[in-house]
């Protein structure tokens, strides 16, 4: 069997400290195929490329004039590219010889396979960065098995997604699938890409026997930790509404926001007796006493001017436009107490998940067609995709209260219905 032609691709911005131990790695491979090291740079303002280019002349050097994020630098690489499959590998792992032969190995062992990923340790080899890439039913990635002792044993499988890091994928597939969704910018781009995968009809795998060594978090470092926090709340919700089927989306994306909107408010923890409203237990649909004598002017005014007759015919009308400027009298009000003087402290992660939802929100137009393009390519149901997950009901905010709130909501929305067994009816019990 004649191997597939590989490009070998390095996204990288102002990385250049990491380049000298991944590119000599990458040089160092097995692989017995045609085989192009590349060098994707994007927008770097440490001197990347003319290191590169003098240090390692062999590999060929792609720039992109501005930072195009994970997925848009690999996309920027993979248009200019013709091999039969591409790998793709951060720029802070040192991979072993094997890294590449061991996945192609899986990637042509059926036809239906699409995507490999390799298996990702931590620099000192002790623990597991990646092995299976599952996801919670909200949208967040999971790298199920972070953190786990590294062990020789773990067995090739199929897996939702791969990780970015180290995976390869038949240039066609990823084509026909519409490559790394580039408006993500950083963070779960992989998944979308193998939950998109699986709808086309083809396969992901896993290979325990790729191995590469991470620095753990070393080239995120670089990302402002606010600027991360509303890409890690954003992009799930960018998957979830293009993947699943109108009947699943409708369960999950009211429960998805309410969870965000939960989060922020465990994470400001007002004080909700200062919000809490007094009741007028005789007169629960009262206006205010000042509010009622405002309303009551105008009438006692038409009366005398227009009498009983007169103010009757112009009553509805007036009712209406009184009471609609009194609601946004009342709500203009309303809104400059709560604003104050703007010291209410909020978290920088708080805020970063209400801005979430507003460039969710922002993003529909974008979105809708983007998700009619991945409905239609739809072979399989979410039914047999939801069996990858993994742990789909993880709860994964580490704010207290949270995990009670997301076990509500679960339930609330009957997503738990989704990935459990349905419980046994209690047995009658017959008597003498």
């Amino acid at each position: 069997m004649t191997l597939p032609s590989v490009s070998v691709v390095v996204v990288n911005w102002n990385g250049k400290h990491h380049l000298t131990a991944c590119l000599k790695a990458l040089l160092r491979q097995s692989y017995k195929g045609k085989l192009d090291l590349v060098l994707m740079d994007n927008g770097s303002t440490d001197g990347s490329e003319a290191f590169v280019q003098q240090a390692f002349p062999t590999v060929r050097v792609i720039q992109s004039p501005e930072n195009l994020g994970f997925g848009g630098g690999n996309n920027y690489a993979a248009e200019r590219l013709a091999t039969d499959a591409l790998a793709f590998v951060n720029n802070d792992t040192r991979a072993d010889p094997t890294w590449l032969e061991e996945m192609v190995k899986v990637l042509v062992s059926a036809p239906d396979i699409a995507a490999v990923g390799g298996k990702i340790l931590s620099w000192d080899r002790k623990q597991t960065d990646f092995i299976i890439g599952g996801a919670t039913l909200t949208g967040y990635g999971l790298q199920i098995g972070w953190g786990d002792p590294m062990r020789e044993d773990d067995k090739e499988r199929d897996i939702l997604s791969p990780c970015g890091g180290s995976m390869v994928i038949w240039r066609d597939r990823f084509n026909e699938v519409g490559r790394f969704d580039q408006d993500y910018f950083l963070f779960y781009e992989d998944l979308d890409l193998g939950w998109r995968l699986w709808l086309a009809g083809y396969r992901v795998r896993n290979a325990p026997k790729s191995l590469v060594e991470h620095v753990m978090h070393g080239s995120v470092r670089l990302v402002d930790d606010q600027r991360k926090a509303v890409l890690y709340d954003r992009n799930p919700l960018y998957t979830i509404y293009k993947n699943y089927d109108d009947a699943h989306l409708a369960q999950v994306l009211p429960a998805a926001l309410l969870l965000l909107a939960e989060k922020v408010v465990l994470m400001v923890n007002p004080d909700r007796n200062a919000f809490a409203l007094p009741v007028d237990e005789g007169n629960h649909s009262a206006l205010p006493r000042r509010h009622m004598e405002i309303a009551q002017a105008p009438l006692a005014r038409s009366l005398r001017e227009r009498g009983v007759m007169g103010t009757a015919k112009r009553l509805p009308a007036a009712t209406a436009r009184r009471l609609s400027a009194l609601n946004t009298k009342l709500r203009q009000q309303a809104m400059r107490r709560l604003g104050g003087d703007g010291s209410l402290p909020v978290r920088a992660s708080a805020m970063s998940s209400l801005l979430a939802i507003e460039q969710f929100g922002q993003h529909l137009p974008v979105l809708r067609s983007k998700r009619a393009a991945v409905q239609a390519m739809r072979r399989r149901s979410d039914q047999e995709i939801l069996k990858l997950f993994g742990l789909p009901l993880e709860p994964l905010a580490p704010v207290g209260g949270f995990a009670a709130y997301h076990r509500q909501m679960m339930q609330a929305f009957g997503l738990d219905a989704w990935v459990l067994p349905p419980q046994p009816s209690p047995e009658r019990g017959g008597g003498l």
